[in-house]
């Protein structure tokens, strides 16, 4: 006291952490020294608050450190300790590319003309790219039109949302600027969040979630909200499962976390979700948790564009170069880029390495987003000697077709180099165009990268590749107008329509012997074979190859598919016939046995395993939502019981038409009557029928019990789900509500037995109860 008291009270600030601490400070300070120190006190603020704080107002030449925002306004440095646990995070800080350069050095401009040019020829955007505009307002970075859109949407759900985390979606068009809009957003929200970019998306969702977590709470008592980008994501599945991991951490972490600080303890996730019909894709999520942009700019954005050509052209050699920029520029003109591809691969001759390389790259980058092939592996496909090349040496080789290419880093795989095509829409134009002047077809560049040696011999920069190769073959796209995808991959679809099944399967012949480890690639020529071509012994013969390869869900749900649709088609030509052969019967009740068996082993894998494996997760499904697998073999047992009893339903002796012999067909399944004493004219036909279902009795009765069991569970499974299913969810309800409802009238006979069954089955009289309501309506 006798410090304070000989000290002018103005220079001195007192610091506390606690807030209950600092009042009993304060009084005391009132009583003994008549005089309130709460215009010169801090509290309520960590040490490391203050102290980044104070840093952040060192001087400008200074470094400070990484800083992040916190609570009061203050910061908090990032420290390296720190950054180097979270691997999974690039974060992004309040002072991003601050006091690195001098500023006013020639270093710094060279610096920033090639980092600008690099993104306007179609490099990926960089944090600089919008220090640059901010330090130059006069320049500023192009906002898209739903910049403000993207925006808003964070702010309110930060705002307004009572969930930890919240997931929000923006679909974008590939090369459209979505990326660039979703980072441009981030970056000027950065001292509202703390902000980060999800390096790789296949990292574990548990680790990532621990990691945020740490993020939200670093150096601070009181949490502190993250905005989280998730980049080049194809699905708005994933996502949830890394916001299930979110919360699951939340509540772990709930019991240190006082009431007051709730509103600050969340993660907003910013989806970017490439798509080819980003629109259609947006109105089936709630629109305040999703935004879309095309590749169609508005007037508004046009002028912006134009603008900053101009201003690019005081500061650049040749920005009509940029091709990239003028693409957007030109408002995605297909005439100036076709213009483009034609100029370029004027005297194109693929027999020569560069041609080759150059035909590789634009399959690639057309089918493939964000594929590229290794410098390395550039390298070693032209031949160079084992010396210190200079990087720009590949790009030397590939001329005349060099002005269209690039060069990334690509982070999540080491940091090696690697070089693309600058654009989506210039990869696809070039293929067009070898196709219209060169004669050279899709199928002659697939089949000529699947038998270059080079390109599958072991090595990291190799997998990646053969990943791209993969995915080009197997990825297929999500149809306009709901959670299903389309049949086959686009690049197959086009080898399909140019030239049919037979460059198809060799296609995919000669990929299953490069990915000997891979069971989609023949899981994919079986769903070709059986959907496409109906030869459903080849598509069984290549199905039962993927389930050799890995036994999973999807595999064998692949060959219950077939065998599903090798009786659909069955059943529809014998109603075509005039005559009846007893034995397709046998063939018919053998197949439905196998497609069964397939289904329910699907189902108990599917009910085993916890977490699917990524490259299932990835590839291998087929039109279904992973966590519809939890009930898709059911639901494939519940199809193939109808088609049998629509089959026996048909036979002259259980026609369902004739309400006697509907009773002798309820009878035999009730196991009422054997077979041999239903009533039945006495010809040769109807006994070798009789034969037939003798033999298979066992299987044949067993398939009501199935059933009803099957219903029992789905009911359940329904009501879990109630309130939080997907589409396809929807879809695989609707399905299972028609067979129910064809159940009642196969097998209850009495108003009461059928009201008993609706009533041990509520979530199952979806299709009942809308019959009902239109008899009702029409009455």
């Amino acid at each position: 006291m006798s410090f304070i008291k000989h000290t002018e009270e103005e220079n001195i600030i007192s610091i506390c952490e606690s807030q209950s601490t600092y009042e009993k400070w304060r009084q005391l300070i009132q009583e003994k020294c008549d005089f309130d120190i709460d215009h010169l006190s801090i509290y309520e603020l960590t040490l490391s608050e203050i102290s980044g704080t104070i840093m952040s107002l060192g001087p400008l030449n200074q470094s400070s450190g990484r800083l992040l925002p916190s609570s009061g306004s203050s910061f908090v440095v990032l420290k390296q300790k720190d950054e180097d646990v979270m691997t999974a995070l690039d974060i992004l800080c309040l002072n991003q590319c601050e006091k690195t350069y001098d500023e006013n050095s020639s270093e710094f401009q060279n610096f920033r003309i090639k980092t600008e040019e690099e993104f306007y020829r179609g490099g990926k955007v960089k944090w600089w790219n919008f220090y640059f505009c901010d330090k130059d307002k006069e320049k500023p970075f192009v906002k898209r039109d739903k910049y403000e859109n993207v925006k808003k949407m964070i702010r309110s759900r930060l705002r307004d949302s009572n969930n930890m985390c919240v997931l929000l979606n923006l679909f974008h068009n590939p090369g459209c600027g979505g990326t660039t809009l979703a980072m441009h957003v981030m970056w000027d929200l950065r001292q509202e969040f703390r902000c980060a970019v999800l390096k790789d998306n296949a990292l574990p969702k548990k680790e990532v979630a621990i990691q945020v977590r740490m993020l939200m709470k670093l150096e601070s008592e009181k949490p502190y909200p993250v905005l989280l980008l998730v980049d080049d994501s194809k699905e708005t599945e994933t996502p949830r499962d890394l916001v299930n991991w979110i919360h699951k951490a939340g509540v772990e972490d709930s019991l240190n976390i006082n009431v007051d600080d709730t509103q600050n303890c969340k993660v907003v996730i910013l989806n970017c979700v490439r798509s080819h019909s980003p629109k259609e894709q947006y109105r089936q999520f709630n629109p305040t948790q999703s935004q879309y942009i095309t590749a169609s700019l508005t007037l508004e954005e046009q002028k912006e564009f134009e603008k900053k050509l101009k201003e690019l052209k005081e500061t650049h050699e040749k920005p009509e170069n940029f091709y990239s920029f003028m693409i957007m520029k030109s408002n995605f003109d297909k005439q100036y880029i076709d213009d483009l591809a034609r100029n370029t691969l004027e005297n194109f001759d693929f027999s020569t390495k560069a041609a080759q390389l150059f035909a590789f790259l634009a399959l690639l980058n057309t089918y493939v987003a964000e594929s590229e092939i290794s410098l390395s592996l550039c390298e070693d496909f032209f031949g160079m000697k084992m010396i210190r090349w200079q990087e720009e040496s590949v790009l030397d080789r590939m001329k005349p077709y060099s002005n269209l290419l690039i060069m990334d880093t690509v982070e999540e795989w080491g940091g090696y180099k690697g070089i693309r095509i600058l654009h989506h829409s210039i990869a696809s134009a070039c293929l067009e165009e070898l196709e219209r002047s060169c004669y050279l077809k899709i199928s002659d560049i697939a089949a000529a990268i699947l038998h270059c040696d080079l390109f599958f011999s072991a090595g990291v920069v190799k997998h990646r590749l053969m990943l791209s190769v993969q995915q080009m073959l197997i990825e297929r796209q999500r149809k306009k107008d709901g959670d299903e995808r389309e049949p086959f991959s686009p690049l197959i679809n086009t080898i399909h329509s140019q030239q049919g099944r037979q460059t198809v399967q060799e296609i995919f012949a000669k990929a299953s012997s490069r990915f000997v480890t891979s069971a989609s690639i023949p899981q994919a020529l079986a769903r070709y074979l059986y959907i496409n071509e109906r030869d459903f012994p080849e598509a069984l013969k290549w199905a039962e190859k993927a389930k050799n390869i890995k036994e999973n869900p999807y595999t064998f749900d692949t060959i219950g598919q077939v065998h599903k649709s090798n009786l659909k088609t069955n059943i529809n030509r014998e109603k075509q016939e005039t005559s009846h052969n007893p034995e397709d019967l046998d063939t018919n009740i053998k197949i439905a046995d196998n497609a069964i068996r397939a289904f329910k082993r699907a189902q108990e894998l599917a009910n085993t395993q916890d977490e699917p494996d990524e490259e299932a997760a990835e590839v291998e499904s087929e039109d279904y939502p992973r966590k519809s697998y939890n009930v898709y073999g059911y639901v494939g047992v519940l199809e193939i019981a109808f088609l049998v009893f629509e089959i026996l339903s048909r036979l002259p002796f259980f026609d369902e038409s004739d309400p006697q012999k509907k009773k002798y067909f309820q009878s035999f399944f009730k196991r009422v009557i054997p077979i041999t004493r239903v009533y039945k004219t006495d010809n040769e036909l109807n006994n070798r029928y009789v034969e037939i279902i003798k033999e298979r009795e066992p299987f044949l009765l067993s398939l009501k019990t199935e059933v009803k069991e099957t219903f029992e569970l789905l009911d359940f499974y329904f009501t879990y789900i109630k309130g939080n299913n997907s589409e396809f969810d929807s879809k695989n309800r609707w399905t299972v509500c028609g067979h129910f409802k064809k159940y009642l009238t196969l097998f209850c006979t009495a108003p009461e037995e059928k009201k008993k069954e609706r009533q041990s089955n509520p979530n199952l009289n979806l299709k009942i109860d809308i019959e009902e309501k239109r008899q009702l309506l029409e009455e």
